[in-house]
């Protein structure tokens, strides 16, 4: 359903009448939405989908941004979603909407009807809040629910603190203080049931909570309800988060009482990481370093962190998965004579970093990526937690956003180990098929392009020379630093800043690499090129090879993260120019 339908016209008294006994033949029985809808049955008119689309969207999650309205689509596009957002639902639904309100008798029908019509503002935004409130209070009070059937009991369960906490929420936001009175009276009776009921469980009684301690007047009642819920679950570590959570969340709290929760919070943590086995231990720890950190708890931190530094080394119950892919050998060996050829060395090298990097273009990694969203949604939206070489953790992947860049980075690194390798091959072929290269020939087709000094050309030929002796940690050990000075050369080239002048105690210093490989980036750097560069040497997400190697975590440096390293230099030094136009403005 589009908001750029054209108007319907809607039916008649007597059809109107007969939709809501039709909605209300749904909700019999039922109090969520999704099952109404499922029970509405075909959609054949357009007054069908209007009604099919009340029942299709679903609450946001209570810590969602409040600017986003209270319903969400069943799906959202990029552009668009599916229903249309309340908020631009065509004129001629949102009246048919606001007809069926007023003629429905169930509490669930009513509640959603008149919700919709207060989040589109369609008539009297205060009287569709109170009725809409008045229903929802209807359902909280159908916990607890008479039905044996355990999924049953916590639907309606959780349901209640979903719906009561709406219902606060609405008279809050139109001055219905009576009213609101009335729904924290329901609140407490219910959380007070909950803490006692067996069947429920903790997510029931903390939803019930929440809305208590997140309300100016109902926060001093939920204090009582919050301190028996710490005790009922202060041997689940989680639990326990979870309500000096809404503790800390609360308005009335003092200070010092805020410093002992985020303590006691930091501290159930580290008590909990006693207890655990090694990779939960691991999980624990990093959490309360976390949040001693942002509580500003140095001595709790400082424990954590020695806690964690001592867990380097243990296993923690990893498991490596590995995969094979078979490729012809002759499409290999194709591969190696296109990059190699017969004419001189400076063209086989200069082959070896034209075109796509050994990471792949970027464009069919992103594709891989969505296809990855598409297949595997679970695998696509998991958090994780980033390994380095010492055991313990660089980075937490949690955000959409942070998680799609890590696959992209794995797909990255999968295509490195096996286009690299086959580039490594024919950088060794090269070696063979004309070596031994002279130095000082070397060194003139390095800094040709006027961007590598002669020193810097001379370090990197003899990174080349220890990996054609087969000395790869040596080669690595003597091209990494140099990426990092062949890109300050460019930068510097560029009239770019790179170096930041002493400021009070702190001395000058120039920019890392992440920074400049940014900057190079910005400056016109090959956008797949730039993704084989951060991939490989500077993020965690990646194999952060630069990081890893120069603080000492790289134990043994193996022939393709070397020859990866020096075909990173080649990129720079024989691939990059810099071009000077008559602005000054120099760009890549």
């Amino acid at each position: 359903m589009s908001n750029e339908d054209e108007a319907i016209e809607l039916p008649g008294e007597a059809e109107l009448d007969a939709i809501a006994i039709r909605i209300d033949s749904a909700a019999d029985g039922f109090t969520r939405a999704t099952d109404i809808r499922e029970r509405l049955g075909g959609v054949e008119t357009p007054i069908d989908e209007a009604i099919m689309a009340a029942f299709s969207y679903f609450p946001r999650s209570q810590d969602s941004d409040k600017a986003d309205g209270y319903f969400r689509p069943l799906v959202e596009y990029e552009v668009g979603s599916n229903p249309t957002l309340v908020q631009q639902m065509p004129e001629w639904v949102l009246q048919l909407w606001e007809e069926c309100a007023a003629r429905v008798k169930s509490a669930a029908a009513r509640a959603r009807l008149h919700d919709l019509c207060f989040e589109a503002k369609r008539g009297d935004a205060r009287e569709h809040a109170r009725k809409a409130a008045e229903a929802y209070i209807e359902l909280g009070e159908l916990y607890p629910s008479s039905s044996d059937i355990q999924y049953v009991y916590l639907d309606v369960a959780l349901g209640a603190g979903r719906n009561l906490g709406r219902a606060l929420q609405l008279t809050r936001m139109k001055g219905l203080s009576e009213l609101a009175g009335q729904v924290i009276e329901v609140l407490v009776r219910k959380a007070d049931y909950s803490l006692n009921d067996e069947k429920a469980g903790p997510g029931v009684v903390l939803r019930l909570i929440r809305p208590l301690a997140n309300d100016r007047e109902g926060s001093s009642m939920s204090e009582r309800l919050l301190v028996k819920a710490r005790e009922k679950y202060k041997d689940d570590v989680f639990n326990t988060l979870s309500v000096t959570e809404i503790q800390l969340n609360s308005s009335s709290l003092d200070e010092a009482t805020r410093e002992r929760l985020r303590r006691e919070e930091v501290q159930a943590l580290l008590d909990a990481a006693e207890l655990a086995t090694p990779i939960t231990t691991l999980m624990h720890l990093e959490d309360a370093a976390q949040r001693a950190r942002q509580y500003g708890l140095r001595d709790l931190l400082e424990i954590a962190t020695l806690r964690l530094q001592n867990m380097a080394g243990i296993d923690i119950g990893l498991v490596p998965i590995e995969s094979k892919i078979e490729i012809p050998i002759e499409l290999v060996h194709a591969e190696i004579d296109g990059i190699v050829g017969d004419s001189t060395w400076q063209d086989a090298l200069e082959r070896l970093v034209i075109g796509e990097p050994p990471s792949g273009r970027i464009e069919s990694n992103r594709q891989r990526t969505l296809d990855l969203q598409a297949s595997s949604p679970l695998v696509a939206t998991t958090p994780v937690s980033i390994m380095g070489r010492d055991g313990l953790v660089r980075k937490k992947v949690a955000t959409d956003d942070s998680i799609e860049e890590f696959h992209l980075s794995q797909i990255e690194v999968q295509s490195m180990q096996l286009v690299g390798s086959i580039r490594i091959e024919a950088l060794k072929k090269i070696a063979d098929r004309f070596g031994p290269i002279d130095e000082i020939e070397l060194v003139a087709f390095l800094s040709r392009h006027g961007h590598v000094p002669a020193g810097v050309a001379r370090a990197i030929a003899r990174a080349f020379r220890c990996f054609f002796a087969g000395d790869f940690e040596g080669a690595g050990l003597r091209a990494v630093p140099r990426i990092e000075r062949v890109a300050r050369e460019i930068l510097l080239k560029m009239k770019a800043s790179v170096f930041r002048p002493p400021f009070g105690a702190s001395p000058g210093q120039y920019s890392g690499l992440g920074v400049m490989l940014d900057s190079l980036h910005n400056r016109g750097l090959d956008e797949s090129w730039y993704r084989f560069l951060i991939t490989f040497l500077t993020r965690p997400e990646g194999l952060n090879f630069r990081n890893e190697l120069l603080h000492g975590s790289e134990d043994d440096v193996d022939q393709i993260h070397a020859g990866l390293a020096l075909i990173a230099l080649l990129y720079l030094c024989a691939a990059v120019h810099v071009a000077e136009p008559p602005n000054d403005s120099a760009s890549i």
